[in-house]
């Protein structure tokens, strides 16, 4: 059966409290970073152009630029399963608040990206989650404890000329983010427990060789977890900056590139873009891409699990980009998917499990004043 996104978070050993197994250490601190994301639309340079008003869009925001974004996703799923119908809607809403600094020595541009506010709604077969990080009662949420370490934690990407970003600073994110969740399981020691409150602390250090080794666990838990780790921030940083082209566009001018879609994987799907609007001060781009059922499906891993999937569907992108500074004033994507997902164990053949899945997703971006 899928996994319902959501529901996951019931099954995952959280703390690393003396109550739950040990979670395995890392090392050394010294964990690859990420290779450079291109964001979620990515246009090829096959160009045909039919007017003469050509322009050169860059990313090249000012040092001192501010502005808050909202980048809000929306999955409604359904999933037939042995002749049960399983509904199920997420939405999940974040708040960034975006501060250019002067750019890197080869002309990437600088940003420090800081969470300001998550909010997640789930609702499945009768059952509802809420959480806002604004809002004290949600922190008795189920989720409370996976999406409170980010936020208020800022990070620094670098994102070149054409959108790409080079640099994610996500090592810094999740180190932030775990030494903010050992302190409130160290908190929450001390309140259990009183003057016996440093020895239990102690001794859970000494599970992991030191407090820096418990850190470093939490560190990998958290870039695994299933809803904010570290495929779903590099997902949400694709988001806030739009991919540009690097030859000169013009009003009407179409070409060739793909679409990622964000399904329970990143999937890049062939689009057709156009310039769809062209003016002094605003550039929009729209794009339409399908994936075929005869595409081969994608086989992937989740923990033991692999899971095959032959999602089939369509998916529109409308972006508004700032003709003078590349900057992404808003975005819209709508997604529709729709076919067959199989699970199964190694060595296990009568685990192997099937499901028909329809997928309806809308990702919209938008600025906060």
């Amino acid at each position: 059966m899928v996994v319902i996104i959501g529901l996951a978070i019931l099954l995952w050993p959280w703390d690393s409290t003396p109550a739950v197994p040990p979670i395995r250490s890392q090392e050394s601190s010294n964990t690859e970073q990420p290779e450079p994301v291109t964001p979620d639309v990515t246009p090829d340079l096959t160009i045909t152009p039919e007017t003469s008003d050509e322009t050169q869009l860059q990313f090249n925001p000012s040092p001192g630029l501010q502005q808050a974004m909202r980048v809000t996703t929306q999955l409604v799923m359904s999933n037939l399963y042995g002749g049960q119908l399983l509904e199920m809607t997420s939405t999940q809403s974040v708040t960034v608040d975006l501060d250019v600094q002067d750019p890197q020595a080869d002309g990437a541009a600088t940003l420090n990206v800081s969470i300001s506010q998550i909010k997640v709604k789930m609702e499945s077969q009768g059952m509802a989650d809420e959480y806002d990080s604004a809002e004290p009662s949600s922190q008795d949420s189920p989720v409370a404890e996976f999406y409170s370490p980010f936020v208020g934690q800022t990070f620094t990407i670098h994102v070149s000329r054409q959108g790409e970003i080079v640099h994610t600073g996500l090592d810094e994110l999740y180190l932030a983010a775990a030494q903010n969740r050992i302190k409130a399981e160290d908190d929450m020691i001390r309140t259990q427990n009183g003057e016996k409150a440093d020895a239990v602390i102690q001794r859970t250090d000494r599970r992991f060789g030191s407090q820096d080794s418990r850190i470093l666990a939490m560190k990998k838990q958290l870039e695994e977890f299933p809803l904010f780790g570290q495929e779903q921030v590099l997902r949400l940083l694709g988001d806030l900056i739009a991919p540009l082209p690097s030859q000169p566009i013009e009003n009407n001018m179409t070409w060739d590139g793909m679409i990622t879609v964000k399904a329970e994987i990143n999937e890049d799907v062939p689009a057709t873009y156009s310039v769809t609007s062209l003016d002094e001060e605003t550039c929009v781009i729209e794009a339409q891409g399908e994936r075929s059922e005869e595409e081969p499906p994608f086989v992937y891993q989740a923990d033991q699990t692999t899971i095959t999937s032959d999602l089939a569907g369509s998916s529109q992108v409308t972006l508004i980009v700032d003709r003078r500074t590349g900057w992404l004033k808003g975005k819209t994507q709508k997604t529709l998917l729709n076919g067959p997902i199989q699970q199964s164990l190694p060595g296990q053949a009568d685990t192997e499990t099937a499901t028909q899945v329809i997928m309806d997703i809308t990702t919209t971006v938008e600025p906060v004043e």
